[in-house]
């Protein structure tokens, strides 16, 4: 939900021909973004979709909900009140840091990420898989530096071995280091927010 006033229709060249792909009457209602009214109407559409999601998830579901600086700090208040404030888990940063070349034009502070708010139905029963990023073969050289003998390498911590193989590897901050799709992805779809796979 970014409240930015696109219809998402599409223009498609067939030939020498240029037709315009309006979206059909699902797409329609779920993905325009031309509310005609302000931030009023956005925002009891929003609302509306919410109690809906709330309703339809299980019950150790969660929800994650992507939005722009347009209209965040309405989208927090309408989850806190959906949702309840105590099931807000975290507001996670997408920071796509490959983006550049108009960043150094604006006459303000450079906007350099996006907003991602994560919401559970129930706080106190709710799945969640962590998620790690690989440790670099560097790291891994310099940290596990002990050899048991049998080639499992270890590092101490504190006065317990921990070993390499046994390491998952660095958990996943709520800062997502995450670029942009490039025009030329292979799993790119066209929409405007879609993040990679990665």
């Amino acid at each position: 939900p970014f409240d930015v006033g696109a219809d998402f229709s599409m223009k498609i060249e067939i030939g020498d021909d240029e037709l315009t792909k309006e979206p059909n009457v699902i797409e329609e209602v779920a993905y325009r973004d031309t509310w005609g009214k302000g931030a009023d109407s956005f925002i009891a559409m929003m609302y509306e979709r919410l109690v809906l999601m709330r309703d339809l998830l299980a019950e150790d579901g969660s929800i994650y909900v992507h939005c722009d600086w347009r209209v965040s700090g309405y989208l927090r208040l309408i989850l806190d009140e959906v949702f309840g404030k105590d099931n807000f888990q975290r507001e996670i940063i997408w920071w796509p840091n490959n983006v550049s070349g108009f960043k150094g034009k604006a006459n303000n502070w450079i906007r350099d990420h996006e907003t991602i708010f994560f919401i559970v139905k129930d706080k106190n029963n709710f799945i969640f898989n962590k998620q790690f990023k690989s440790l670099s073969e560097e790291y891994i050289e310099q940290t596990f530096v002990h050899d048991d003998g049998d080639g499992r390498k270890y590092r101490w911590r504190g006065d317990r071995k921990q070993y390499q193989d046994e390491n998952e590897g660095i958990p996943i901050s709520d800062v997502f280091d995450v670029p942009f799709l490039r025009q030329n992805a292979i799993e790119r779809v066209d929409y405007p927010t879609q993040k990679s796979e990665l």
